[in-house]
């Protein structure tokens, strides 16, 4: 064999491993945990303390696109008990799926809840009227530039849904006008968005988390982040926004890689995930 012939079969080799890896990963799923705390929160000294809100964070669902067998993700969220689910919208881009999309959205909640925990939801760019109205119907509280008020453990939140730009154009203000602000602090508002984009629409001081989903984690993360430079014209990932914890001036966020896959069903070096995300702050 001679050297180019070997160059040639290891790539072939890696090409295959490849292929393979992406056919795999689809169908696997993360439960990522993740801790936030409140600056003034001295973290160290309550690493055993329960934390003040328990967020199970999951997106882009993408039904018609998901290869991940229900079983398995009941199996993966089953014991975490969670306050509060949010879904970070695309139920699914094609009508038909709606419905076995809600349906796992619903077992998931009664799995981790007994139907007890509220799902709160914002439209993705996949996410239609109808399907839209179906998820309000199933009992979900979507928010489009709306907010909800939540409260947990003799604690008061504020969860901020912004609509997406193929319904409405993503509002801040305008979702902040039906609440009393001065009664809530800004750490115990959250806001929730499908496109990470809109999280720079927030005017500074007013929201301290952030939760979104759209990008997948890449979905096919290749070397030097050339999948967003080629593939992507959001402003965020030119600001760092990429996929898991971020910083945006005074406030912090995850993004999540989301469940199923848009385009084509492959993922690689991007495994679909749940997030577990607990805030620790300060009493009032």
């Amino acid at each position: 064999m001679t050297p180019g012939q070997g160059i040639a079969l290891a790539a072939g080799v890696l090409l295959i491993l490849v292929v393979i890896r992406s056919l795999w990963e689809p169908r696997q799923i993360r439960v990522t945990r993740q801790r936030f705390f409140g600056k003034t929160y001295e973290a160290a000294a309550n690493q055993k303390t329960e934390p003040t809100l328990k967020i199970l964070f999951l997106s882009d669902l993408h039904q018609d696109k998901l290869k991940i067998k229900p079983s398995k993700i009941f199996a993966a969220v089953k014991n975490l008990n969670p306050d509060i689910i949010l879904f970070g919208g695309d139920l699914s881009a094609h009508t038909a799926f709606v419905s076995s999309a809600i349906d796992l959205l619903s077992r998931i909640n009664e799995w981790v809840g007994g139907t007890q925990i509220p799902i709160v939801a914002v439209p993705g760019n996949h996410d239609t009227t109808e399907s839209i109205a179906r998820m309000r119907q199933a009992g979900f509280t979507v928010l489009q530039n709306d907010s909800f008020v939540f409260p947990c453990r003799g604690e008061t939140f504020l969860i901020i849904g912004l609509d997406d730009p193929s319904k409405n154009q993503p509002d801040p203000i305008e979702s902040f006008k039906k609440v009393d602000l001065e009664q809530i602090p800004a750490d115990r508002r959250l806001l929730l968005t499908h496109n990470p984009d809109h999280v720079l629409l927030v005017p500074p001081g007013q929201i301290k988390w952030f939760f979104a989903g759209h990008f997948h984690g890449g979905q096919i993360y290749m070397p030097f982040r050339l999948e967003f430079r080629l593939l992507r014209r959001e402003r965020a990932p030119s600001l760092g926004f990429y996929r898991g914890p971020v910083e945006w001036h005074d406030m912090t966020g995850y993004l999540t890689r989301g469940l199923g896959c848009v385009v084509i069903p492959i993922r690689l070096r991007s495994l679909p995930e749940i997030a577990l995300i607990d805030l620790f702050l300060p009493p009032l």
